[in-house]
């Protein structure tokens, strides 16, 4: 069984817009950012919705980078925005983003066959691949900050 550990809080971290804000600006700063990064990248979920106080949007990418055998890292993107209207030449509303991002280790599921195997999966990266693991850690949570900051500053 794989585990993780997470950079952020497991909810994200929350960046919110209410009022004006470029759309498509966001969507390509987040995208190009996974791209950019090496991340193959999913659009696990994209609709938008039409409402009588304005549309809908919920919109989830996740983005996967393998590091080694054992690690892979995770970065995710999740929107939810409600009575987005047209504002001059971007749109208005209410929109709330969060950045998820934690670290997979076994994420092929093969330290976890039996106890034994499990139990040298834990003195393995517990004491022999720790230090390379926080390292990991460290990389993985400058990305998440790097990809906050970029969403914070293409909103602005």
């Amino acid at each position: 069984m794989s585990k993780k550990i997470y950079v952020t809080p497991k909810v994200g971290v929350k960046i919110e817009v209410h009022g004006p804000f470029d759309f498509k600006k966001i969507y390509k700063t987040a995208k190009d950012y996974l791209f950019d990064k090496q991340y193959d990248f999913t659009e696990k979920k994209y609709e938008w919705k039409d409402k009588a106080a304005g549309k809908e949007i919920d919109i989830v990418f996740e983005g996967e980078r393998k590091i080694s055998e054992l690690i892979k890292f995770h970065l995710d993107f999740v929107v939810v925005g409600r009575k987005i209207v047209p504002h001059e030449e971007k749109v208005k509303g209410e929109i709330d983003m969060r950045v998820i991002g934690y670290l997979e280790l076994d994420y092929k599921d093969q330290w976890s066959h039996n106890k034994f195997l499990e139990f040298l999966f834990k003195v393995y990266t517990d004491g022999i691949i720790s230090w390379d693991i926080d390292k990991q850690v460290g990389r993985l949570s400058e990305e998440a900050t790097e990809l906050q900051d970029k969403i914070r500053d293409s909103v602005l």
